[in-house]
């Protein structure tokens, strides 16, 4: 290859160029140059596409043409040469091979004589160069060969005796081989290994040869390094071990987390200096306690921590604490040094430390309880350690006194950090990080008050404080917050005018107000200070808009909405994440569905979201679930026939509908004054865009072509006649429905159309669940009134001979089964003052006497309200009817002349509706049935 030309060297060099290229991402998150020589040679293990490289793919032809004919002959000589020398029955070359691989040290099966040998040699009684070897065989072999031999225990108590020697070398290949142990071996075994690690690094802290932290830590230090070694090995596996312990028995996963908080429970005793604990190695190696947060994840193994911890391990907890409020008493006595301190730690950029001043020990430990604390305070059984004694301290630690700690630290710690990260990176990074930590600090902020303001009882405590006495309103964190946020708005804060992060300050403030003015109390408070105008106002980005929103939780915030002409921007924001499928915010306690059903109740808002495309989404998604199959279903497996009457995929469309039209208002925005649109012929894929059409294809179902457009016409029927069912229990919406459509005339023909004439010559009437229905609808259109003034049909069929026993109604009159009998009869068991009036048949004048009874009458509900029932009502009623009948109209109502035009006027369609249904209502009373009988 020496002969290479010009051409040649340039091409070999852009395939070199190519190969670290492509191998570029492997190398660099190699943590050193030996690690990066370990991913080129093992790279054609690791990289599929190693063979496709074009340098790889040279060597193998240059390999090939220079010594593939030599290697041919070779192979054929020696094999020709052996069997005419050895004979036939002796080894082939593929058996010398063979024996030669299996004796290589990467080859290695050792038996149990070979294990016991190495035992024996680990012993440390041995001299260092026996024991070093077996070492270096014992590395070389499987470890589940090591693990399973009948001499583990001799073995393994050989190795953690070992840990100790002071010959670094030796006691990193002991290092060695636990980490080959942990990464190949399962758990059954691997916790032996990290028990008896954790047991020697705990003993060895134990013992008096302990280290004194006088200035700090030069990890440059040989025992300082093995010690860190010895410490990460643990930390790794620590990391990794809580993704599969819940496969294997509790008691592995508990011998491991109890080791682990018996090594971090060994602290100094009484001594006035500071001793260096496994703890302050823990925080140099895993400052962030990632491996709590790991082992606190899952309730498998968060459970066995915290028993741990609450029965035998407090100390951690305590040590934690106390290291918190030492930090944070430091801090406040010496600001100055403190600062000078942290500035010294290392960020990115810088060179790599080498020495650990004590002050920075303790920071890092601070860290690291920090976020041990942290993590205990998420889960409600961590809450429960809580108070804690302290040895320094009088009273005990409650969760509020941790708290407030951590608030009193985070408000220090703030322009610290900023003159911190400015001493290092210059002029450029000292500008940037004053112009966005105030800002982060308020968006964390601002996270924390959404999270208080969450519950009931967070918004009692900002909207009246801590006390009961709610007329101090200044002191009350709502006006604060309020104050605030207006300034925000107003670009009234000067420091954060030119920010780029102002607009999420904004938003999370504005969510906090949120969480407030969506309740009556709330919005009460914060009334005054115009929020709604601010915002309308100051920005109209989508998440301001989405604050804006949130004023249509309660009513009066809704108006207060349509005060500021925004609705219908904001109508339109709420579809278009309602089209995305959005989550509401994590803090929210209703989504979106709540939002539509308080607009609806308006008619501004019933038009906003008609025109924001609200209406016309329901109405797809119903029809999709309804008529139409999923797209993803295949062809071979059939829909199945629903067995309620409204199916499972329907109901979310149903309730969604009904929530729309819970108000008279949005019915009457959506159908008032519109004509069906009924035709002669309707195609299959014609798609309903409007509720007016959806009402047209499936109540009011009047003719045979929208019959034959339906794929599910029983179903799809039945539907509307349930959501018809729902609208009529509002009076206002039967009246209208009634006068602009005729329901019950439909309703009538579309029972007649179910009668049958038996030859007998009566007429039956063919019960099926469209029958049944119309019927339930048809006596609760027709008898107004309570559960007592009325009995209404069941929808269910009844599994029996006669499977609906109640009567149908297909025309008038209405069965007299469905309308109670009223009984004008006292109780004689209630003796009271109303009923000894109602019975005593005085000679009084008229007038009088419904004085006496409207005094009495009052006085027997405010004092008595129990004996009043229904069988006294119905006689009160009779007696007052027969009284006021014999009074002149002039003693009650003004005369008034009327005028021609005014006699001749019609009335509204739904006012004549409305009179005929309460006239044919009332004419069922018994107090008017026999009124009329003694006119007669």
């Amino acid at each position: 290859m020496a002969s290479f030309s010009a051409e040649d060297e340039i091409s070999l060099q852009s395939m070199v160029r190519q190969l670290l290229q492509s191998v570029k991402e492997k190398l660099s998150s190699a943590p050193s140059a030996e690690c990066a020589e370990e991913v080129l040679l093992h790279l054609e293990e690791t990289d599929e596409h190693f063979h496709n490289y074009e340098l790889v793919k040279y060597l193998r032809h240059y390999i090939k043409s220079s010594l593939g004919s030599v290697i041919d002959d070779e192979t054929e000589r020696c094999s020709f040469a052996q069997s005419q020398v050895e004979g036939s029955g002796y080894d082939t070359l593929v058996q010398r091979v063979t024996k030669r691989t299996r004796e290589s040290k990467d080859y290695t099966f050792m038996n149990q004589e070979q294990l016991q040998l190495i035992a024996e040699q680990l012993d440390p009684s041995q001299p260092e160069e026996v024991r070093k070897e077996a070492m270096q065989t014992l590395c070389s072999a499987p470890p589940s060969d090591v693990l399973n031999c009948e001499c583990w225990s001799v073995l393994h108590k050989n190795l953690t005796a070992a840990l100790a020697d002071p010959d670094s070398t030796f006691t990193e290949r002991i290092l060695r081989f636990f980490a080959k142990t942990f990464s190949s071996s399962p758990l059954n075994m691997a916790r032996e290994v990290y028990t008896s690690l954790a047991k020697h690094l705990e003993s060895s802290f134990v013992s008096s040869h302990k280290p004194i932290l006088l200035t700090g830590v030069d990890i440059n230090n040989p025992e300082v390094v093995r010690m860190l070694k010895k410490i990460r090995l643990l930390n790794d596996y620590q990391k990794e071990v809580p993704s599969f312990w819940i496969r294997h028995p509790e008691k592995y996963m508990e011998e491991i987390i109890e080791s682990t908080l018996s090594l971090l429970s060994v602290t100094q005793e009484s001594s006035s200096q500071m001793l260096l604990d496994p703890v302050f190695y823990l925080s140099m190696v895993d400052t962030k306690a990632v491996w709590f947060k790991k082992w606190m994840h899952a309730y498998y193994s968060r459970t066995v921590v915290l028993r741990l911890l609450e029965k035998r391990y407090k100390s951690l907890i305590i040590a934690a604490i106390e290291q918190c409020f030492s930090y944070y008493e430091s801090s406040q006595s010496g600001a100055d040094e403190n600062t000078k301190t942290a500035s010294s730690l290392p960020y990115p950029g810088i060179k790599q430390k080498t020495f650990y001043s004590r002050k920075e020990l303790q920071y890092l430990y601070f860290v690291h309880s920090l976020n041990v604390l942290g993590r205990l305070l998420i889960y409600k059984h961590g809450r429960k350690l809580f108070p804690i004694k302290l040895k320094n301290r009088k009273e005990s630690v409650s969760l509020c006194d941790l708290v407030v700690l951590f608030t009193h630290i985070m408000l220090y710690c703030r322009n610290g950090q900023k003159r911190t990260l400015g001493a290092y990176a210059g002029n450029d990074y000292k500008i940037m990080v004053h112009q966005n930590c105030d800002e982060c600090t308020l968006t964390f902020l601002a996270d924390i008050l959404a999270r208080i303001a969450s519950s009931e009882a967070g918004i009692s405590l900002f909207l009246y404080g801590e006390k009961t006495d709610s007329t101090k309103d200044s002191t009350a964190a709502a006006h604060v917050i309020a104050q605030f946020s207006k300034k925000l708005l107003s670009d009234d804060i000067t420091i954060l005018t030119e920010s780029d992060l102002l607009p999420v300050v904004k938003g999370s403030f504005l969510f906090v107000c949120r969480q407030m003015y969506h309740t009556c109390e709330g919005l009460q408070v914060l009334a005054p200070y115009q929020l709604h105008v601010c915002i309308a106002g100051a920005w109209r980005k989508e998440s301001l808009l989405d604050s804006l929103l949130n004023f249509a939780s309660t009513p009066r915030g809704l108006l207060l909405l349509q005060q500021t002409g925004v609705i219908n921007e904001c109508i339109h924001f709420m579809f278009s994440r309602f089209t995305k499928t959005l989550q509401v915010n994590r803090s929210e306690k209703f989504g979106y569905d709540a939002l539509v059903t308080q607009v609806a109740a308006t008619a501004p808002g019933a038009v906003a979201l008609q025109k924001s495309g609200f209406i016309q989404a329901f109405v797809s998604e119903l029809w999709a679930a309804l008529e139409c199959a999923r797209d993803d279903v295949r062809v071979i497996h059939p829909k199945p026939t629903p067995v309620d009457p409204i199916d499972r995929s329907c109901q979310k469309s149903f309730l969604a509908l009904v929530n729309l039209l819970s108000s008279f208002h949005a019915v009457y925005e959506l159908l008032g004054k519109q004509h069906l649109p009924s035709k002669n012929e309707y195609s299959l894929r014609e798609v309903p865009t409007s509720f007016v059409d959806v009402f047209d294809r499936l109540v009011i179902v009047n003719s045979v072509a929208k019959m034959n457009s339906l794929f599910n016409y029983d179903q799809s029927h039945i539907f509307g006649l349930r959501l018809l069912n729902v609208l009529c229990c509002n009076l206002d919406t039967l009246l209208l429905l009634e006068s602009q459509y005729k329901v019950c005339e439909m309703l009538f023909n579309a029972q007649g159309e179910n009668i049958t004439d038996s030859s007998t010559g009566s007429q039956n009437i063919i019960i099926d669940g469209l029958s049944v229905e119309r019927n339930h609808i048809l006596v609760r259109m027709n008898v107004i009134g309570g559960p007592c003034e009325r009995f209404l049909p069941p929808r269910v069929m009844l599994q029996t001979n006669d499977p609906y026993p109640w009567p149908m109604f297909s025309s008038y009159p209405l069965p007299k089964c469905y309308i109670p009998e009223v009984t004008g009869t006292a109780d004689p068991k209630q003796d009271h003052e109303l009923l000894r009036f109602l019975s005593f048949g005085g000679t009084d004048q008229k007038v009088t006497w419904l004085d006496n009874c409207k005094r009495i009458f009052c006085n027997t509900i405010k004092t008595k309200p129990g004996v009043l029932r229904g069988s006294v009502y119905g006689e009160l009623l009779e007696k007052f009817i027969t009284h006021t009948y014999d009074i002149p109209s002039n003693c009650v109502f003004e005369r008034s002349e009327y005028k021609e035009r005014s006699i001749g006027a019609a009335l509204v369609k739904s006012w004549r509706r409305a009179c005929k249904v309460r006239i044919r209502g009332t004419s069922s009373l018994p107090v008017l049935a026999e009124r009329s009988a003694r006119d007669g």
